[in-house]
């Protein structure tokens, strides 16, 4: 089966109605430590797409990493961060938390990377690094 990506339709002050991919790890630094990589995106799930540990078929795998830079054409915002890529397979399929995204879609990495759908030009600037470093 090809590759396919649970992609939501950005709800966010910067790069809003930009597609994204599935989720964001975001780590947490809590008393003088730095929130570990897989815990990050076990909290992260649920809070975005109603997904928790059981809803796995495996434990969540490490793709790679980038660091990019790009500013919001819509803001004077920058944004510039480093981004680390796990990929997480689903028992089935869960609705999305509707305060973080528009909606979502399902399309094949392949499909992506080729610009089939015309999606490249409103993704967010790291999954287009992902896409571009290989990473995805």
């Amino acid at each position: 089966f090809p590759v396919t990506i649970l992609g939501q339709h950005r709800k966010h002050p910067l790069f809003d109605g930009y597609f994204d991919i599935t989720i964001t790890s975001h780590q947490l630094f809590e008393n003088g430590k730095l929130q570990d990589d897989t815990d990050s995106v076990y909290a992260n799930l649920p809070r975005e797409w109603n997904v928790r540990a059981e809803d796995l078929v495996a434990l969540p795998q490490f793709m790679g990493k980038i660091y990019y830079q790009s500013d919001d054409k819509d803001s004077e915002f920058h944004e510039q961060e480093f981004d680390y890529f796990y990929k997480v397979e689903l028992k089935s399929l869960k609705l999305p938390v509707m305060d973080y995204c528009y909606g979502f879609s399902l399309l094949p990495l392949d499909e992506i990377k080729a610009d089939k759908h015309g999606i490249l030009a409103n993704i967010t600037p790291w999954t287009r690094k992902a896409i571009d470093d290989k990473v995805l």
